[in-house]
């Protein structure tokens, strides 16, 4: 989990803090849907709603912790993607090791998420109470980078893997010819571009929250003008589809 720390608004912030709440609220939900896709893809995609579901409840269960047990003023705790890279893997690996139905392998699956979430905690309480914070010296920053990198890289892979229907690299690489593939990608880099340089050039949250805004509204209107429904877009691969069980 993550921690936005403890701050002091201006009584003139009330209108900052909702929109700053709307951002991450909204960056948060994201956030959990791409780590279940991360981590519930192929013969788990039938437990990606309710895996997005509980990364959601965890976030905001451990946001009310932290405001009641942790002495923050305004907290916010998210599900963590740095450590994916160990993660994904290890529940695709217990889930196949399973022989049994779709949702035998999902239960697997959250059960290791769940009993990781578990240890983590128990680990990093010992850890503060034991005073051993002061071992994070002893790590080194290349070791840290690398990590990150490849949680970033996965982040990336899943993001690529989602628009393209594909998850090998080379499958994804000979999609890119296909005018649907097109579709869903091109929106998406030109959102990821917009993203980038209204952070580089406007300083505060609105812009942000006014291209997330911007973008769910030309996408709907775009499929209200011609004429695609919801299940029409599902069928192009522009909503996500999730089975009864998920």
């Amino acid at each position: 989990m993550q921690d936005a720390g403890d701050y002091k608004q201006p009584p003139s912030g009330v209108v900052r803090s909702a929109l700053v709440g709307m951002i991450l609220g909204i960056d948060a939900t994201a956030l959990c849907l791409a780590l279940a896709t991360t981590c519930f893809s192929g013969a788990l995609v039938a437990g990606l709603g309710l895996a997005t579901g509980l990364f959601l409840f965890g976030s905001v269960l451990a946001t009310r912790a932290l405001y009641h047990f942790g002495g923050f003023r305004q907290p916010l705790a998210i599900s963590q993607d740095t450590t994916i890279s160990v993660l994904a893997p290890a529940v695709v690996l217990a889930a196949s090791a399973v022989a049994g139905t779709a949702d035998a392998k999902v239960a697997t699956a959250l059960a290791v998420i769940g009993t990781s979430a578990v240890v983590s905690g128990i680990v990093f309480w010992g850890v503060g109470r034991l005073g051993w914070g002061r071992l994070v010296r002893m790590f080194p920053y290349p070791v840290a980078a690398g990590f990150l990198a490849s949680s970033g890289y996965l982040l990336v892979y899943t993001a690529v893997s989602i628009l393209t229907g594909q998850t090998q690299l080379a499958d994804m690489l000979q999609t890119l010819g296909n005018p649907l593939v097109q579709l869903r990608l091109l929106p998406a880099v030109f959102m990821a571009l917009a993203m980038v340089a209204a952070l580089r050039l406007w300083a505060g949250s609105l812009p942000v929250l006014a291209i997330v805004f911007l973008a769910m509204t030309g996408f709907y209107a775009a499929l209200l003008t011609s004429g695609v429904s919801l299940e029409g877009a599902r069928e192009l691969g522009l909503l996500p589809r999730v089975s009864a069980a998920g």
